[in-house]
């Protein structure tokens, strides 16, 4: 592994041992990171039942919209 390749690893390490943990702690049956995008980054637990590149995708719209919404003006 070159020099610039172990900050990286050590980066996704570090994520992944964040999401078991959230998984252990949340009993969830799995749990998903996701960019404001809906890029999935990273998960962990059981996923075969559903697409995680499907659900970031909604989550991110799902925020997307609510942002629009709270910053829509009231009259």
């Amino acid at each position: 592994m070159n020099s610039r390749s172990e900050p990286l690893a050590r980066v996704i390490d570090e994520i992944e041992y964040i999401l078991s943990h959230l998984l252990q702690k949340s009993k969830a049956t799995c749990v998903l990171l996701a960019d404001i995008s809906g890029q999935l980054i990273g998960s962990a637990g059981e996923i075969s039942q559903l697409d995680p590149g499907a659900v970031s995708a909604l989550s991110a719209s799902d925020i997307s919209a609510t942002a629009g919404v709270l910053s829509y003006p009231v009259h």
